[in-house]
């Protein structure tokens, strides 16, 4: 029974080769584009679930002035203690990120790596794995270093690393682990981990810090906690042992609470200090899934509604089947075999089509494009999905075939455009999520080319920031900043501590003006630089003086306006201000004294982050000054051949430090990486909105051919009568205009609430202007037209002689 209805499907869908393939592209189009952006959704959900029940541990401080702080890093004894007396515990592990170390055997192969600390109990916390060695090993060997695969092959091919020396700028290591590379799908990162027994070795504070330290924020804790435990408690009862052990000479103002490691990837929270590689977004990942579900209805609704349409051209064979004996379970058995043949085909092949761009559609993504995050549930579910579809788009003719009579069915068709039909709230839902998707591309593209294109308050043309990685570089920064300024095509040379699209962590000053209290200080962004970072960067000075170079402007600063305003200054230069304290991710360093300033001079605001961050406060010291040592040259260079240039820098550089390699960064490059994401997200809403664009169109084209072919005859009619071409088109194409100017309406709203949410994402955006919808409007109506038009004109240039005498 099943065979035979599979194959008079077959059969009629072949004879309707039109009305098929439409149904097949639509569908399969929708299930790729809903299978696609699963995919990307449960990639971004799947972080670090392998680890099981894994927290990290945050402080929550209450900073002078009244504001909440919360830094993912927290004091050595904490970590060790809490294992030790909650019994809800079951292991703690702690990393301490250190920066970065010259590593390599060879001086060809020298580079920099990032370097972090692991204890004993890091393989007890996570599931990582070792791929040579044994922790066991690790933590017994003097001087030993733990190297990630990546590492190994970079700095030893395809030798086993274990036992291998490995020489750094610090010391001499032994690989005695290779871990399996970090996974995409986990928010930790590093690649040359030291031991404790290596780091108490290498570092004579070590011992001691660790031992006796409690408030510093200097370690990140991640704690393994049995399943019955309560959260709420024990993060108390942490607190609590905190706060007994706080030292007495300072107030204890803080709380801590554990984040599961698998939040982290996606977390809204400002922390500080935390190790959090690509960081996700929440918003996208929920904008992507209703994009998703509105494309898999949009498919959905147009199959139902192809379908249903198709239908009222099939009365008289419901008529004939009746005549013939067929009773009503038999004829809804072959509507739903049609309907599960095609479902099941074009689910089909839209999983073919992934497979065969898996590697295409894992670039385009940004991310990786593993078959385990489709579940065996995810399966079932897109299995009972298909039913469905089968299922609702047979509800309509099911119903009417219950209906009807033989009689009347075998007399006449069924016309299939009268009243609030189905082919209408298909076209009306179609185009109310087209026009919705429309608008925000629309959005998106001029919001990011106003980030892109927006004045940063200084010039980065031709910006080239060169590091500074070794006490050799920044001792001899004069001399080699007069040879890198001797090179014909280099205009100005600065040096600086930090860099406008900084990559690295930067100090927050507490800063505290004349009259103010200490509850009243406000954290800048402090930089030390030289006296040609202004002219260097084209950074305006409106008030005062620049710093002259002079020994004396160890005491002197310029501010921004920001800071100006923060402070409350009316008459800002000449004013003293005080830093008792620098904020380092989290970590608040008391100076050994505090540092007292006068300002100088005041310079305009310029972007030292990107568009998603309003310009923060900043003070601009001198480089020789107490907080923060010199780190960048910064080169303003105009040239046509950068290779040549490049190749100049790094001679110089390593004539004075053949040890280090020379480091860059162009700066356009280093500005564009903070908007990759936010382009790639881009590229995706353009992409879908288009599919759905496409898929409407689809269904209102072949839905159009199938209501005029019920109306033919009325049309001939209309001409014998004497109604011209241009009256019988806009007779047609009135019913969809109609229809798509109210999903206009509909689909309009929904994209200003939603676009209104996005920009609330960026601290400098654009305004919601009317055209940008209308023009959405209009695009989606133009097109809507254009696909009607094309059969109205044939209905409307046809003879009414050929339709009249059938």
């Amino acid at each position: 029974m099943l065979l035979n209805n599979l194959k008079i499907a077959y059969r009629y869908l072949r004879s309707h080769k039109f009305y098929a393939l439409s149904n097949f592209g639509g569908l399969t189009l929708g299930f790729f584009c809903f299978l696609l952006l699963n995919f990307y959704i449960r990639s971004e959900q799947h972080y670090d679930r392998q680890h099981g029940y894994v927290f990290r541990l945050n402080e929550i401080r209450q900073v002078d002035n009244g504001d909440l702080r919360t830094s993912a890093r927290a004091g050595a004894q904490l970590g060790i203690k809490v294992e030790e007396v909650f019994p809800e515990i079951e292991a703690s592990t702690q990393i301490m990120v250190l920066g970065r170390l010259t590593v390599g055997n060879e001086p060809a192969k020298m580079s920099y790596e990032q370097v972090s600390t692991i204890d004993r109990d890091f393989f007890e916390v996570f599931n990582f794995k070792l791929t040579e060695g044994t922790p066991q090993k690790i933590f017994s060997t003097p001087n030993g270093v733990v190297i990630t695969e990546r590492l190994s092959e970079k700095y030893f091919g395809r030798e086993s690393a274990l036992g291998q020396p490995l020489h750094t700028n610090m010391f001499e290591g032994t690989v005695v682990g290779v871990l399996e590379d970090f996974p995409e799908n986990t928010h930790m990162e590093g690649y040359l981990m030291l031991p404790t027994q290596t780091a108490s070795a290498i570092f004579p504070w070590w011992d001691e810090y660790t031992s006796t330290n409690w408030d510093d924020n200097s370690f990140l804790t991640y704690l393994r906690v049995r399943e019955d435990a309560n959260l709420a408690a024990l993060a108390e009862k942490i607190t609590g042992m905190a706060e007994r052990n706080w030292p007495q000479d300072e107030e204890f103002r803080s709380r801590f609470e554990m984040q599961p490691v698998q939040d982290i990837h996606l977390s809204e929270l400002e922390v500080q200090g935390e190790i959090n590689r690509s960081k996700g977004n929440l918003f996208y990942v929920r904008v992507f899934f209703w994009i998703a579900l509105v494309i898999l209805l949009v498919a959905c609704f147009n199959y139902a509604g192809l379908l249903n349409v198709a239908f009222m051209g099939r009365y008289r064979e419901i008529g004939v089947r009746k005549a013939i004996g067929a009773n009503r379970r038999q004829l809804l058995w072959q509507l739903f075999s049609e309907s599960m043949l095609l479902t099941t085909v074009s689910l089909a092949a839209a999983v073919g089509l992934l497979y065969t761009l898996k590697p295409q559609l894992t670039a385009w993504l940004g991310t990786s494009f593993d078959w385990s995050y489709l579940p065996v549930q995810q399966i079932g579910l897109l299995a009972a999905a298909g039913l469905l579809v089968s299922l609702t788009a047979i509800a309509y003719p099911s119903w009417l075939v219950s209906r009807v009579a033989t009689v009347e069915a075998l007399k006449k068709e069924k016309h299939a455009d009268s009243g609030f039909s189905i082919r209408k709230v298909v076209t009306f839902f179609q185009f109310t999520a087209a026009i919705c998707l429309i608008a925000c591309a629309l959005i998106f593209y001029r919001q990011l080319d106003y980030v892109q294109s927006k004045n940063m308050g200084f010039d980065m043309e031709g910006m080239v920031v060169v590091d500074i990685n070794s006490g050799v570089l920044r001792n001899q920064f004069e001399a080699i900043k007069r040879e890198f300024s001797q090179l014909p095509e280099v205009e100005s040379v600065t040096v600086s501590s930090r860099v406008p699209g900084e990559w690295k962590q930067y100090p927050l000053a507490r800063v505290i003006r004349s009259g103010m209290s200490e509850q009243q200080a406000r954290e800048m962004i402090f930089v030390g630089a030289d006296q040609d970072f202004l002219a260097t960067y084209q950074v305006e000075l409106s008030e005062g003086q620049n710093l002259s170079g002079a020994p004396a402007d160890s005491a002197k600063v310029l501010i921004n306006r920001s800071a100006v305003a923060a402070l409350g200054l009316s008459e800002p230069i000449g004013q003293q201000i005080q830093i008792p304290s620098v904020n380092w991710s989290g970590d608040n360093a008391e100076l050994s004294e505090v540092f007292t300033a006068q300002v100088v001079g005041v310079v305009e605001d310029f972007h030292f982050e990107d568009f998603h961050l309003a310009i923060k406060p900043m003070v601009i010291g001198f480089r020789n000054n107490p907080i923060h040592n010199i780190d960048y040259y910064s080169l303003k260079v105009n040239t046509e051949d950068w290779s040549t240039t490049l190749a100049d820098l790094k001679t110089i550089n390593d004539r004075f430090d053949p040890e280090n390699p020379i480091e860059y960064h162009i700066l356009n490059d280093q500005f564009q990486r903070f908007y990759e994401a936010d382009i790639t997200r881009s590229r995706l809403l353009v992409f879908f909105s288009a599919i759905v664009v496409f898929i409407a169109c689809l269904g209102l084209f072949v839905m159009t051919a199938f209501t005029l072919s019920n109306r033919i005859k009325e049309i001939g009619i209309r001409k014998v009568l004497g109604a011209t071409s241009g009256q019988i088109v806009r007779l047609i194409i009135r019913d969809s205009t109609v229809l798509i100017l109210g999903a206009a309406i509909l689909g309009i709203g929904l994209a200003r609430y939603a676009m209104g949410l996005w920009l609330e994402e960026f601290a400098y955006r654009i305004d919601l202007k009317w055209w940008y919808f209308g023009m959405a409007g209009l695009l989606a109506l133009i097109i809507a037209l254009c696909t009607v038009s094309f059969q109205s004109l044939k209905a409307a240039w046809s003879n009414p002689v050929e339709s009249l005498k059938n």
